[in-house]
């Protein structure tokens, strides 16, 4: 066996397990998919066929047979064999993947009735989510302890001492010292309450606090002083993340000089990125590391340095790209879920600091939108920070808290279930510009045939961008970043000739498509092949309208025996792409930003055309069944696609599908 082969099978595993967990924390939050009852099935018999060690493939059998509830029963002397394997493994920390998923597993054998000794089993749980920075989750867990008598002393006070470190809550605190009162001295001993006190009480709080007020006023030195004395506190009291604080205090020492030290800010910030990449590979970024993003990025705004529109451009471009640059799509036949954990972990390993002038370079002239929401755990709201670039040097930066009515109407673009409600124009318009800077609309409105590329981030995936008032007869794009867009194709694509097909005929009206492409191929316009095979097959154009399920790699396609977005992504040849399925261009998942859109320009696409919501089946047909049309008269994709819903006011049926990849390049005309 070859080292080469060893570390690919250690990858698999590695992915597999990952991905297991990742669909265990899900059912655990109460977040879970239809789709993830099968999926981790046929995950945990995969860690059989690739030959996993016997305890992961134990663990996780036991998970998914805890979390999804089948029929048959497990017998009962291996149930508690496994589940003695899975305390051992919660506690040892040893790797954190494995840690986690024996976390989940104690949980969920809990939830399910299957521990004999719960309030321990989920006591042990906590400490080893604690660990990973699944708060969330280990809070729950330590409530649940709680909640669970009998409770050994030693158990009771850790779950006390935990649920006030995560919270940091007055009643959890007060509860925790009132406990400890009554401690003998040797759970005294080991459970220290000391550094456990509510939020406003805290040290580092207030240093956090002051630190904020400062940047307000503008006083980045100082600011940076204080939060460089607050990570020296916290690298002092953790024995935790470390390297995540040794990165922040690196990136606030360097801006608490009077002139901002760039090398170091910037090296301290690759350190940061690539800390939460690690931990956001679960679906997860901790508030925590979001608040310390969000605290550094106020710091860096706080006044005018040589360092706040290139170092900020930079950390906001290189949080959005997430690594994805830096990871090739696996072709490999396998489980769309096992691809999308394997390129996580790949990311995790940061290696490139964004090139800014490549990325600017990048964009052929066009203006840029680059969204970031960051905020949570010390912030007192979740704020947006947006930056609108003109190449080839101008910057406007703009830090913003979504007003109620606003941020109701982004949640109303996201649901979790059925389609959207309701849009009005007025309602898109207004959350649209609240996005952009004053003196960006003015650029905008000046420069009509300059186009723009949108980079968005989580819920603004689904804001049509392209149907607002500002932005309708401009080239707008989507793309997952600007590092990914100025890797696309510089050149329009040429007329298109040849096209694959995959129609789903249960869609309402998708007759009305097959007709459109006959026509045009009886006239000898395009040369169409609408068997599911022919996606193997090199073509100008594919075109996919069907039912869709999910997210990322593992949207399932209704067609071609269940086809995923990674098949379509590994096997499809084309140059351009229009996929009408519900979902495929909504927000990828956390652990990394790829839906099937940006799959396909990942694999060589010019273009794209996506859902970012539950499209309307009948409406949608008609709106494919046009653009053919338009298409065999010569336009391209982009084209057809404007005329198709050219002065449509339907935004609901009309305008949920968005494009990605390539605009043309802008260039000045005197």
């Amino acid at each position: 066996m070859t080292r080469e082969y060893q570390n690919s099978q250690i990858g698999e595993i590695t992915a597999t397990m990952t991905a297991v967990c990742t669909l265990l924390v899900r059912r655990c939050l109460g977040t879970a998919r239809l789709a993830d009852a099968d999926a981790a099935r046929r995950l945990s018999r995969h860690l059989v066929q690739i030959g996993a060690p016997t305890e992961i493939m134990a663990i996780a059998t036991v998970g998914v047979w805890a979390g999804y509830r089948p029929d048959d029963e497990l017998d009962d002397d291996v149930l508690r064999e496994v589940a003695e394997v899975t305390r051992v493994v919660a506690g040892s920390y040893e790797h954190e993947g494995l840690t986690m998923l024996a976390a989940v597993t104690l949980v969920l054998l809990v939830r399910r009735g299957c521990s004999d000794n719960p309030a321990y089993d989920l006591v042990l749980a906590a400490q080893a989510l604690w660990s990973s920075e699944h708060h969330d989750l280990a809070a729950s867990a330590c409530r649940d302890a709680l909640a669970s008598p009998p409770l050994a002393p030693l158990d009771e006070a850790t779950a006390l001492m935990l649920l006030a470190r995560i919270t940091n809550d007055a009643d959890d605190v007060a509860r925790l010292r009132a406990a400890s009162r009554e401690w003998p001295a040797d759970i005294a001993a080991k459970v220290d309450v000391h550094n456990v006190v509510v939020r406003s009480e805290s040290r580092d709080d207030r240093l956090w606090d002051r630190a904020r007020d400062a940047a307000m006023r503008g006083d980045r030195p100082e600011a940076g002083r204080l939060m460089t004395e607050a990570t020296a506190y916290l690298l002092d009291q953790s024995s935790r993340d470390r390297d995540f604080l040794e990165g922040l205090r690196r990136a606030f020492l360097a801006m608490s000089r009077p002139v901002v030290d760039v090398g170091n800010l910037r090296r301290g910030l690759i350190e940061v990125i690539r800390q939460v990449r690690a931990r956001q590979r679960f679906g997860n970024i901790p508030p925590a590391a979001r608040s310390a993003l969000e605290l550094l990025i106020l710091i860096l705004m706080s006044d005018e340095n040589e360092a706040r529109g290139s170092v900020l451009a930079e950390l906001l471009e290189a949080l959005a790209d997430a690594g994805l640059s830096e990871v090739d799509l696996p072709m490999s036949e396998g489980l769309p879920h096992v691809a999308e954990a394997d390129l996580a972990e790949k990311a995790r390993h940061f290696s490139l600091w964004p090139d800014l002038r490549a990325c600017v370079d990048g964009l052929g002239g066009n203006f840029c939108l680059l969204t970031r929401r960051v905020g949570g755990g010390r912030s007192t709201a979740e704020r947006w920070i947006t930056m609108f670039i003109s190449p080839p040097d101008g910057v406007l930066i703009r830090s913003h808290s979504l007003a109620p009515e606003r941020a109701a109407v982004l949640d109303r673009l996201n649901p979790r279930t059925g389609p959207v409600s309701h849009l009005s124009q007025t309602e898109l318009d207004d959350i649209v510009n609240a996005f952009l800077h004053r003196k960006a609309v003015d650029m905008l409105l000046a420069q009509p045939a300059r186009g723009l590329v949108v980079i968005p981030d989580g819920p603004l995936w689904s804001v049509p961008w392209q149907a607002t008032s500002l932005l309708r007869s401009r080239p707008t794009t989507i793309a997952p970043s600007m590092t990914l867009y100025s890797t696309l194709p510089k050149q329009s694509p040429a007329r298109v000739r040849s096209v694959v097909a995959l129609i789903d005929m249960t869609v309402q009206d998708a007759g009305l498509v097959r007709v459109a492409l006959s026509s045009a191929q009886h006239q000898g316009l395009l040369d169409v092949d609408c068997s599911p095979a022919a996606l193997d097959q090199e073509c100008d154009l594919l075109i996919v309208l069907a039912h869709g399920t999910g997210d990322g790699l593992s949207l399932q396609i209704g067609i071609g025996g269940g086809l995923t977005a990674h098949d379509v992504a590994r096997r499809m040849r084309a140059r351009s792409a229009l996929v009408a399925c519900c979902g495929s261009a909504k927000a990828p998942p956390v652990a990394l930003p790829i839906n099937l859109p940006v799959s396909l320009l990942m694999r060589g696409c010019t273009h794209c055309v996506g859902g970012i919501w539950l499209l309307p089946q009948a409406p949608t047909s008609h709106l494919v069944a046009s653009i053919i049309t338009h298409i065999s008269t010569g336009r391209t994709l982009t084209d057809a696609l404007n005329l198709a819903r050219a002065d449509s006011p339907n935004l609901l049926d009309d305008w949920g599908l968005a494009s990605t990849g390539f605009i043309d390049q802008w260039v000045e005309t005197e």
